[in-house]
């Protein structure tokens, strides 16, 4: 999130962290004060049992934050999946199709729709590319469709997968029966 004001900002948030940490020893010191009277047993059984219950507030925070984070990851795959298969089959067809104009200009800007708002920055770049790419139609079938592999090795990523020891030329041989005529 941008500020107008983000000198403010840190200034006001360096005072909070000063506030706090200022609050925090005080109630530290207060507390060392307290058990230095008491006698060695209640003392660690005070200091044992805070940091259990702190330890326990600090765990389920984590835990909270990295299921939160999870489910949204989760979400974001769901919806990334669905677009993600609208524009392969878009893509497969125009790679299949000799005449291009043959493909609906309202389902062409409804996958455009789900890919600019679904995909993450990198792939739509790459996705942003290809097109500029195939538009200007340079006949550079293998300059292409190495960066439709590559636009396919992105959303693959971005679905969370490693892409481990795959290249574009391993993508390209399930749809293209002589894709060895492309890449030496």
């Amino acid at each position: 999130m941008s500020s107008k004001y983000p000198k403010l900002q840190l200034f006001f948030g360096f005072v909070i962290l000063l506030c706090c940490l200022a609050v925090v020893t005080y109630f530290g010191w207060s507390l060392f004060d307290y058990v230095k009277g008491l006698k060695s047993e209640n003392a660690l059984a005070l200091i044992l049992g805070s940091l259990t219950i702190t330890a326990s507030i600090f765990a389920n925070i984590v835990v909270k934050y990295y299921e939160k984070k999870n489910t949204v990851e989760i979400s974001l795959r769901e919806s990334r999946k669905e677009v993600y298969n609208s524009y392969l089959s878009l893509m497969q067809g125009v790679f299949a199709s000799v005449d291009k104009s043959a493909l609906s200009p309202e389902k062409v800007a409804e996958i455009n729709k789900g890919i600019i708002l679904w995909t993450s920055d990198g792939t739509l770049k790459m996705i942003g590319e290809l097109r500029v790419a195939l538009m200007n139609d340079n006949n550079n079938t293998k300059a292409n469709l190495e960066k439709y592999a590559n636009v396919v090795l992105a959303m693959r990523a971005d679905l969370g997968y490693k892409n481990k020891d795959l290249k574009p030329k391993d993508l390209l041989n399930v749809f293209i029966n002589d894709v060895d005529k492309y890449f030496d």
